[in-house]
């Protein structure tokens, strides 16, 4: 539910993103939309060096073509880690389903939430994990942990 930026920050400051890290932002506002720029500017560096931001509102667009979603599946598994922020709970069980359905495997799938925002991408993962905290315990009640 974050912000660009404050996603950003976020991934920083966990470790998942770090300052070697080339991150490409699919995102409607800042008029980044064009896969193929995105792709063509991760294709030189290794998987270490390649980081993926998209915004919920780029999800809707991307999401709602069958193509569309195919190729950001694909730029994202070239990527060691995607960060997705503004994003629908809706959209949330859309990516977990995207992985599902379209990785040979299949893989197993892992979600992990803290809110009731949190309950669809829990319920389509097949591991959910629930944090209790803030926001309640409808995570928790809707997870298998």
């Amino acid at each position: 539910g974050d912000k660009l930026e404050t996603a950003r920050n976020i991934g920083f400051s966990t470790k998942v993103l770090t300052p070697s890290m080339h991150i490409s932002i699919i995102d409607e506002e800042e008029g980044t939309m064009d896969l193929d720029a995105v792709e063509e500017s991760l294709s030189a560096l290794r998987l270490d060096e390649k980081a993926l931001m998209v915004t919920g509102q780029a999800l809707g667009v991307l999401l709602s073509d069958e193509d569309s979603k195919l190729r950001l599946l694909e730029i994202a598994k070239e990527c060691c880690v995607l960060i997705a922020c503004r994003v629908s709970p809706k959209q949330k069980a859309e990516m977990v389903a995207l992985v599902r359905e379209n990785i040979p495997g299949p893989p197993v799938t892992l979600a992990v939430g803290d809110g009731a925002n949190d309950v669809p991408m829990i319920q389509e993962a097949q591991v959910g994990v629930g944090i209790a905290g803030r926001e309640g315990r409808q995570a928790v009640n809707n997870s298998d942990f």
